[in-house]
């Protein structure tokens, strides 16, 4: 008979296992799963959205700085440039009533809107202003009716502002 010189040690390491407890069913999974994912995920959520809420908003003025500024590009005047001033102030309008809307909806914020609508304002005294410069290159008797056109269009312009 040959003696196994490990036999007393053997006996030491010899593991007993016991029966594992059966595994959590799979309906205890899913929700378990999906409550995880949804802790995890609320975190940053608040600032991405905030972050793409900041962009969105700032494109929006910048697009509408970018207009504003593209109306008031009127350099050499005479009278054939009565219309096109005109017609900026119609575009300006426009543009104010967009802003108006773009506020009302909350895409942008209280001081973006009020930064835009001062832009307009100015834009429109400096169309005003160019408007009356021409007036004086124009014959006595067209000045007068211009002239009264403007009053109108300034009057215009105050109701709506105030």
């Amino acid at each position: 008979m040959i003696h196994n010189p490990f036999d007393g040690i053997s006996r030491i390491f010899t593991a007993y296992f016991s029966a594992l407890p059966p595994p959590l069913p799979s309906d205890f999974w899913a929700p378990f799963t999906a409550i995880v994912v949804v802790i995890i995920g609320s975190f940053p959520s608040p600032t991405i959205i905030g972050r793409w809420k900041a962009r969105k908003q700032g494109d929006r003025l910048d697009y509408y700085k970018d207009e504003i500024k593209n109306l008031n590009d009127v350099e050499r005047l005479d009278k054939s440039d009565i219309k096109k001033l005109n017609d900026d102030i119609k575009k300006l309008n426009g543009l104010r009533n967009n802003i108006t809307d773009e506020y009302a909806r909350g895409t942008i914020n209280k001081e973006q809107y009020e930064n835009l609508s001062n832009d307009i304002l100015n834009s429109h005294r400096e169309i005003f202003t160019k408007n009356i410069r021409v007036l004086y290159n124009f014959y006595e008797k067209h000045k007068e009716k211009i002239l009264s056109e403007i009053n109108s269009k300034i009057e215009d312009t105050m109701l709506v502002k105030g």
